[in-house]
């Protein structure tokens, strides 16, 4: 499979204008029943809340 070098960002952003990377496929995966447990198969993506930011949450 030849895989082609995508630039993380373009050569020459113009200026004032948004960008999104491109994503890049990881090295390693989840499993399905991990993929399943963190709602994501790509660990890159797994960024669970933890308790203490909530801690100063009043509604």
């Amino acid at each position: 499979m030849n895989k082609v070098k995508i630039p993380f960002m373009p050569e020459r952003p113009i200026l004032a204008q948004a960008y999104i990377p491109f994503q890049q496929w990881p090295e390693k995966l989840y499993g399905l029943d991990k993929g399943l447990q963190e709602g994501t198969i790509f660990p890159e993506l797994n960024q669970p809340y933890t308790w203490y930011e909530w801690e100063d949450y009043d509604e």
